[in-house]
């Protein structure tokens, strides 16, 4: 269960010291073992992870190429969720209601005013978990899927090592 993450490069040199990792653009891909499926009650992928150190690449006799391979693999598994940034929001805001965040009140008074400034340039790109989905955009099918939603080519924002924001170059 070996899977991919993004981070900032320029932000990361020292982390990137001890990891393996693989350079995209501005960023870096670095690996990391997700544990989620132990039994010991953990249900969210992602939630229960230990990062790809190179000690542990070494006591395990594998190589940077094998572990990317892997991750890339099993990236290819990974259901990607993207979606208008409205409809993000109201996700975000049902779960807040449902985890009683919100009140009834304040949620009503929130959707309406997602509802009043939807804007169909904009988009996020996140997989299913919503933890390091930025990944996703490794993927191209994932993209391709966003520019026929949104009629075109697009721009790229990674805001977070958990989702990245599309926007419409139009």
């Amino acid at each position: 269960h070996i899977y991919v993450s993004l981070i900032n490069t320029a932000r990361n040199k020292a982390l990137l010291n001890t990891r393996p990792s693989r350079s995209f653009f501005d960023l870096s891909l670095i690996f990391y073992i997700d544990l989620t499926e132990l039994p010991i009650g953990f249900n969210r992928p992602g939630l229960l992870s230990i990062p790809l150190t190179y000690d542990l690449i070494n006591k395990y006799k594998v190589t940077e190429d094998e572990i990317y391979d892997i991750a890339m693999k099993n990236l290819f598994k990974v259901k990607p969720v993207c979606n208008y940034m409205h409809e993000y929001l109201v996700d975000l805001l049902v779960e807040k209601l449902k985890e009683n965040q919100l009140s009834g009140e304040e949620f009503g008074r929130l959707i309406r005013d997602i509802e009043n400034d939807k804007c169909p340039d904009f988009m996020y790109l996140t997989n299913e978990t919503r933890i390091r989905g930025s990944a996703m955009m490794l993927n191209p099918d994932n993209l391709l899927k966003a520019s026929e939603q949104l009629g075109g080519d697009f721009y790229i924002l990674p805001s977070s090592v958990h989702e990245l924001i599309l926007i419409s170059v139009s």
